[in-house]
């Protein structure tokens, strides 16, 4: 199934029981509701993760810092809206061996088993401690980039831009059921200023009670869904 806003929209206006009961709002009022404020904060739980290459020439002044290993996110960043750093990891000079460029190694076999000993000790490398800085900057304990050609992996967690970069299943699970709560609790701003309109036949019924227990289900769901996600990792800054 397609994760596009006309999804989302259908959803909204199917849980709502549309057309039978209309909405106070446009799709165009939903759908930039859903991205200057359902997206941001569901992505402060599920990121869009991206990876950038920092190096020597990234290095930038310190006087604003406590630590003088400061470095600047290159600007390939700017296009996202960070919502912070995840994990930053060791691309050392040494690199991975290939086969078009060593020719000292005779066997394939040799070239797998070599690249897999890199992999390994590449990976049991751990970077010295860090702290972000928005919007750009990244500060390090200690010096994290000693030789010339070496490298950092920087996973940068930004908010996501589109619809299809969220993972299928926590679309299908939680993404929707966040734009429907959030969709819902507009609309109950909207109907209680009316909750005691009445005309010469009845009183209207705006379901502002049925909507808001909806609401309040919605919500138990989704910060349980959010509690229980594993955390990654665990940082603490060491002076």
């Amino acid at each position: 199934m397609a994760q596009n806003f006309n999804n989302i929209i259908s959803y909204i206006k199917l849980s709502f029981g549309t057309p039978y009961n209309l909405l106070e709002l446009s799709d165009d009022e939903l759908i930039l509701y859903i991205k200057e404020h359902t997206l941001p904060l569901f992505s402060q739980y599920i990121p869009r993760p991206i990876w950038v290459l920092l190096n020597s020439s990234n290095q930038i002044g310190s006087s604003f810092t406590k630590h003088q290993y400061t470095y600047q996110l290159p600007d390939e960043v700017d296009q996202y809206d960070i919502v912070g750093i995840q994990e930053v990891y060791y691309n050392t000079s040494g690199g991975i061996a290939l086969a078009a460029s060593s020719a000292f190694f005779s066997n394939p076999t040799d070239v797998v088993i070599s690249n897999g000993y890199f992999t390994l000790a590449q990976d049991l490398q751990t970077v010295d401690a860090f702290e972000y800085i928005p919007p750009k900057i990244i500060t390090f304990s200690k010096e994290s980039i000693p030789s010339s050609g070496d490298s950092l992996i920087v996973e940068v967690n930004t908010v996501h831009q589109t619809l299809d970069s969220i993972p299928s299943d926590t679309y299908q699970k939680i993404f929707k059921e966040q734009c429907l709560k959030d969709s819902i609790d507009w609309i109950i701003g909207i109907r209680s200023k009316f909750s005691n309109l009445s005309s010469p036949f009845s009183t209207l019924n705006l379901n502002i009670d049925r909507l808001q227990a909806l609401s309040n289900s919605l919500d138990q769901k989704i910060t349980d869904y959010y509690n229980n996600l594993p955390p990654k990792h665990l940082l603490a800054w060491l002076d």
